[in-house]
């Protein structure tokens, strides 16, 4: 008891009190940054062994049909045909298409590839559900919330296709941690807003690329021609 008035009590001639903070599981407040060295090293470990079980899969299983269609109509023909877009279809991601295309340019038309973005995007997924989880919850439950969030195996399937589910999903990942970092910074003046201002950019563009990542062509076109017909 005599903790607690101490820090509900305040000095008698400046009349001011000051309240004990509470924390709960999710606090108002931004956890200091870092889950510890042991959360640090086992988000790593989760984050090293997944990428890995998303290699081997690129690599080891066949296209699909979908993947297949993406490869011949919107990869294969090369760039000129993807910015006439000229596959109007709703398989065409038109992100996903463009950096398959790019990769295809630098490491073959290999399954493991065509696919590689989609692997570095589980990379920009992890890493940003990872800094999201330690600002945000106790440090405690950083692990627990990685494996809960990271771990689903029909969300981990996205990551290992030539499709544009992968991408959008550490695409938005990456702007919610922006736009968290941003809702932090945006009080007050001086060097923290300016900084608020940067990251509420940056969670923008990040979630430009998410769209563009599911976005079609067939959209696109579908656009074209309403404004040509009115």
């Amino acid at each position: 008891m005599a903790r607690v008035r101490s820090s509900a009590e305040g000095s008698p001639s400046s009349g001011k009190h000051s309240v004990a903070p509470t924390r709960g599981l999710c606090s108002g407040s931004v956890n200091p940054p870092g889950a510890g060295a042991t959360g640090t090293a086992a988000a790593i470990a989760i984050g090293s062994t997944l990428t890995a079980l998303l290699l081997v899969r690129a690599q080891s299983l066949s296209f699909t049909h979908d993947e297949s269609l993406t490869y011949l109509h919107g990869v294969r023909p090369g760039l000129e045909r993807l910015l006439a877009f000229s596959y109007v279809d709703a398989n065409n991601h038109l992100l996903n298409t463009l950096l398959a295309w790019l990769s295809s340019l630098a490491f073959g038309n290999g399954e493991l590839a065509l696919r590689l973005p989609n692997v570095a995007a589980f990379v920009l997924f992890f890493t940003a559900v990872f800094l999201l989880l330690r600002r945000r919850v106790r440090p405690a439950l950083v692990v627990p919330g990685l494996l809960l969030l990271t771990c689903n195996p029909f969300q981990l399937d996205f990551f290992a296709l030539c499709r544009g589910y992968g991408l959008g999903l550490g695409f938005m990942a990456a702007s919610l941690y922006f736009a968290s970092r941003s809702l932090e910074q945006a009080d007050g003046g001086g060097p923290g807003s300016r900084r608020g201002r940067r990251n509420a950019q940056r969670a923008g563009w990040f979630a430009v690329c998410a769209t563009l990542a599911n976005l079609t062509a067939h959209v696109m076109q579908e656009t074209k021609a309403r404004q040509t017909a009115s």
